[in-house]
């Protein structure tokens, strides 16, 4: 689908690329950088390859939860349902939408694709520790 003339797709992915690429970007963001980052970028063959259009990272990101501490599966799923679409879509609005008056073909910038990691799904027992730094 990428080689069909005239067709480009924007993903908007959660990490810093080309730093952190791949899975679970966001735990990855938190884990490796201190704070979390989204970026725009258009899709190519290849995981999170593409040049970007625009990237972000956002203060550091921490939550206390009175009471008690959800199990990790539901923390896991919130942020994903919630924060991480909420990043993502700041990026969108606020750096996306008003790169250019093309939105068919906005600028961007070629990767180093030297840079950087392909990270995977997070392992439970990492998985725990990035979230209990996550939400205290």
């Amino acid at each position: 689908i990428f080689a069909l003339d005239g067709l480009r797709f924007l993903h908007i992915h959660p990490g810093w690329l080309p730093a952190v690429r791949g899975a679970d970007g966001l735990l990855w963001s938190l884990m490796t950088r201190g704070k979390p980052g989204a970026s725009c970028f258009y899709m190519e063959p290849g995981l999170d390859v593409g040049d970007v259009v625009a990237r972000r990272e956002f203060s550091d990101l921490r939550f206390d939860i009175p009471g008690d501490r959800p199990d990790d599966q539901t923390l896991y799923r919130a942020l994903f349902s919630y924060i991480d679409p909420m990043l993502r879509a700041a990026v969108l609005m606020d750096d996306v939408l008003t790169a250019g008056d093309d939105l068919s073909n906005l600028p961007a910038t070629a990767q180093d694709l030297d840079l950087g990691v392909t990270y995977h799904f997070l392992e439970p027992d990492l998985r725990s520790v990035a979230l209990r730094d996550l939400f205290a």
